[in-house]
């Protein structure tokens, strides 16, 4: 009898570069053309910075573990307001000082967020 065993990889390319698969709770974040690798935490949202893209993160879900990237959701934040009353609305037809927040596909647990700035 002949038993089929699934391959799992071991390391992905991710901006280019071949990089292990990350741990349980680890994320690959593309800040400032470096990959960082960020700790999350459980049931609560890890704040990335301030980013340039929208790129989604790489990461290992800590509720399913879910291995692949992350959904990013463009969402209005104080800063675009407070950003709209110093420009006379001018802001609020831009993405500027938007938050991101990055979710798990599979159980929509939101993961990570960081706040957009061109």
């Amino acid at each position: 009898m002949i038993v089929k065993k699934f391959y799992k990889p071991r390391t992905i390319v991710f901006h280019n570069n071949l990089l292990c698969i990350p741990d349980i709770g680890m994320a690959y974040c593309f800040y400032n053309n470096n990959i960082k690798q960020i700790s999350l935490k459980i049931n609560k949202t890890v704040f990335l910075g301030y980013s340039h893209t929208k790129d989604p993160i790489y990461f290992n879900c800590l509720k399913c573990s879910h291995i692949g990237y992350s959904n990013t959701i463009l969402v209005k934040s104080y800063t675009q307001l407070i950003l709209a009353l110093l420009t006379c609305a001018c802001s609020l037809f831009s993405n500027i000082g938007s938050s991101i927040y990055h979710s798990c596909p599979i159980c929509k647990t939101k993961v990570a967020y960081s706040l957009l700035i061109y």
